[in-house]
This record gives structure tokens, C-alpha cells and sequence, in this order.
């Protein structure tokens, strides 16, 4: 089993009111005396291609769970050339929750002035029936945050129906129950024939470590082998965002060693590391925020924990606190690393997982969505030429279609009523420590 350096950090949960019947109340917001504006309600996205259909799975061993094999996907999908942005979220926010905000899809954290001031830069203004959400200025491109796997489903699912006034609750993911946390949580499972997705734990792996020109797997994001370092965005090759990089360049910082540290880090603008691309060219794969994945496992107990299968070992505090923000329901993968976080976690052999309800500050996400289809050749001028009535109709090329992926739940978990508690009251602070 590997054995990997992690940094000591101190986290805070800030849970969102919640009661028991669907249909929350939206927290208020600062009231706002500004006149009504036109807000963005659809998102730009840039995609890069991932090739090499069909390609074997990479015999690597994790050294969390001592699986293996990952990175095998028979098909051609695109991936988000960056994770998605506080722009592109804001707009999302004004499509789907400037009436109300029912699956709390704005978490109050994501203001960069609030909590411990490492939310990713969305402000809410405005009062119930007419929120506005907006990118904080010069945090435009920046990595959304404090998402968890279902705020991350929701955002898939609005993509996949065309953005706008789309559907939260179908698409890519069907959601049931109108809950915060979908009442189906334990059985999700991607939807067929889908445009616009969360990637799959083998869809991450392979766009992050997989060259299909020369069909190998590389050990870090970087398209190299070499541990990548944490650095401060620059040109320079295989660096990242990582390691409490920014808390030490950071001139408030009274000084490390110390875990008062972590309230000086923060998050770089997405593709900010120009030198730092993984072979299928997407940025920020190894540092930033953790990225959700939409494969939900058993076998990794919690992001911070490693070795073999071992004893699930629950942090006492969010055991005292309670649900649904807390170490209750089921595990979803995340990969990459974060900020903060050690650069070893980025390591392909280095498989994270946490609770899919937890929304903290270290997790993001990025986009899928199906393989470019190209244009038709022009036909070729040619003579006319008499057609037989057995003759076959003109090749129309292979048919394209969306994965039909689906979640690996690998553990069904009895106490499914847990997930239809509510989250506890605002402003309750869980303190969460986690160390190798």
C-alpha cells in the first residue's frame, strides 16, 4: 500500500436550513434596492476531445482501496476543457433558482465574503421571488466550489435539457422525491441517450492520464510520470494548485506551520496553470478543487482515509452533528486534489471518496458530454450511373449516441429514511479535522 504524505486541515460545514417536506424555504438574502436586470441563464462551455475508444483499463493499484483497472471506456465523449466556473454556475442560479431555492443549489459558503472567505465568488442579492446571483468581481473564472454530488447532478441534468428554464430533476439523472437529497439516492443512475454529464470515475481517469495517440497511461494529470508540484499559476510545466501553495505566498498569512493556514488559501482562475494540461488536453486536473464524479462506491471510506477495505472509521464530530452534511448516506469518488491538499493526491493510483451529500469547499466539478460528429464530406461530382432496384442504399456512416453509463453502487446502505432528515440549522459549524 502506498504510503502518502497529507496535509492536517481544518474544514467547516455551514448546514442550510432544511425541513422535512420537499419544497424548503429558501434562506433569505441581503435585499436589494437595484433595478431588475437581465442576468446570463445559459453557460458557454469548451470541451476537449477524448479519443481512443475501446482502450484498455490501466493495471494500476489504488492504494486506498487495492482495486485496479481503471480507464477503460468504450466510447468517444468529450470533457470540459476546465472545471465549470462561478460565471457558469451563476447562471445557472438565475435559471433555476432566482424564484426560490428549494435543493438549496446556492450554498451560502460560496460568497467569497462569507464563512472563512474560500468560497469560489457568487453573491445572491435581491429577496424571495427575485434573487440575482453574480460572479464576485475578479472571480469570474474561478473553480465553483461547495458543491456536492447532487447540486453537481442538477447542474448535468439542467445542461443536458437545452440550460434556460430546463429541468433540475431529469435528464442525465433522474432525481426523485423533491428533496435536497433525492429520495433514490442509493440507486441513481445515469439516464440513456444522455447530451451532458457528471464523468464517471473511468471517464475522469482516462481524460486526466490516458494519451490515446500513443496509448499509454501516465501516473499524474500532467501527461508525465513525474509527481506534479504545488506552485502559483505560471507557464511552468506539471504544477498545480495545491499543497496550501497560495496560504504561503499569501501576505495576510501570519506564518506557517500551522493549520490557521488553510483560511489563507484559495482557489486559482481555471486554466490559469497554461503549462499544465493532461494528454487530452483539460486543465486544473490536479489541483484547484477535487472534481465529483457520478460513481458512487463503498470502498473508500472517506476522502481522507486509506488502506485496504479498512474499519469505517467516522469523524467524531460530524458523527455527534448529525445529517445529511455529514458522514451519512452514500460515497461518491472524487479525484484530483485540492488547494489545500496534498499533490499526491492527484496520483492516479490515488482514489478519493466522500460522503455525496458534503458540500465543503474543496469540491468542484467539470462536465461530459457525447463525441463531436463531423461534418459530411461533399459528394464527389461523378457521372450518372444507372441504379438497379436491388441495390443497396448509400452508407450513411455510424450511427453516434450518448453513453449509457450508470453509477457503480457497490454498497446498499439500509437506513435510506436517514437521507429524508433535514440538514441542520444554519450557521451550525462543524470542525472537521482529517490526517494520514
Amino acid at each position: 500500500m502506498a504510503n502518502h504524505r497529507r496535509s492536517a486541515r481544518l474544514r467547516i460545514a455551514i448546514a442550510s436550513l432544511a425541513v422535512l417536506a420537499a419544497g424548503i424555504a429558501a434562506l433569505p438574502a441581503q435585499a436589494t434596492t437595484t433595478s431588475p436586470r437581465a442576468v446570463p441563464t445559459s453557460v458557454d462551455m469548451q470541451w476537449v476531445a477524448v479519443g481512443g475508444a475501446g482502450n484498455a483499463p490501466d493495471k494500476t493499484v489504488m492504494a486506498s482501496d487495492r482495486s485496479c483497472c481503471y480507464g477503460s471506456v468504450p466510447y468517444d465523449f468529450r470533457i470540459g476543457t476546465y472545471d465549470v466556473t462561478t460565471t457558469q454556475y451563476a447562471a445557472f442560479l438565475n435559471a433555476v433558482a432566482s424564484k426560490s431555492d428549494p435543493y438549496v443549489l446556492y450554498f451560502p459558503c460560496m460568497d467569497v465574503t462569507a464563512c472563512y472567505h474560500l468560497g469560489a465568488g457568487i453573491a445572491r442579492t435581491g429577496s424571495p421571488g427575485a434573487y440575482v446571483y453574480t460572479a464576485q468581481p475578479g472571480r469570474e473564472k474561478r473553480p465553483i466550489n461547495y458543491l456536492n454530488v447532487f447540486m453537481a447532478m442538477r447542474f448535468a441534468n439542467w445542461m443536458n435539457n437545452g440550460e434556460g428554464s430546463a429541468s433540475t430533476e431529469t435528464g442525465a439523472y433522474t432525481l426523485r422525491g423533491g428533496t435536497i437529497i433525492p429520495t433514490n439516492a442509493l440507486t441513481i443512475r445515469r439516464n440513456p441517450g444522455v447530451k451532458v454529464w457528471l464523468p464517471s470515475e473511468d471517464e475522469w481517469y482516462k481524460a486526466a492520464y490516458y494519451d490515446a495517440k500513443l496509448k499509454k497511461y501516465y501516473a499524474y494529470p500532467g501527461g508525465t510520470s513525474t509527481p506534479m508540484q504545488c506552485a502559483l499559476p505560471s507557464a511552468a510545466p506539471n504544477t498545480a494548485n495545491c499543497g496550501l501553495v497560495t496560504a504561503e505566498h499569501n501576505p495576510a498569512n501570519p506564518g506557517l506551520p500551522s493549520t490557521a493556514g488553510w483560511f489563507y488559501c484559495d482557489t486559482s482562475d481555471v486554466g490559469a496553470y497554461t503549462g499544465t494540461k493532461s494528454p487530452s488536453g483539460a486543465y486544473d486536473m490536479g489541483g484547484n478543487v477535487f472534481q465529483w464524479t457520478d460513481t458512487f462506491t463503498d470502498a473508500v471510506i472517506l476522502q481522507y482515509q486509506a488502506g485496504s477495505n479498512i474499519k469505517p472509521l467516522l469523524d467524531a464530530v460530524d458523527q455527534s452533528v448529525g445529517l445529511p452534511f455529514s458522514n451519512t448516506g452514500p460515497l461518491a469518488v472524487v479525484r484530483g486534489t485540492d488547494f489545500g491538499d496534498a499533490g499526491s493526491y492527484n496520483a492516479a493510483d490515488n482514489r478519493s471518496a466522500d460522503v455525496a451529500a458534503d458540500p465543503f469547499e474543496t469540491y468542484g466539478m467539470r462536465m461530459a458530454t457525447i463525441a463531436a460528429v463531423a461534418p459530411p464530406a461533399a459528394a464527389p461530382v461523378a457521372k450518372p450511373v444507372s441504379v438497379s432496384r436491388t441495390s443497396a442504399p448509400p452508407a450513411t456512416g455510424p450511427a453516434v449516441s450518448a453513453p449509457h453509463g450508470s453509477l457503480a453502487a457497490t454498497g446498499v446502505r439500509s437506513q435510506l429514511t436517514l437521507l429524508a432528515l433535514g440538514l441542520m440549522a444554519a450557521g451550525a459549524l462543524v470542525l472537521r479535522r482529517r490526517r494520514v
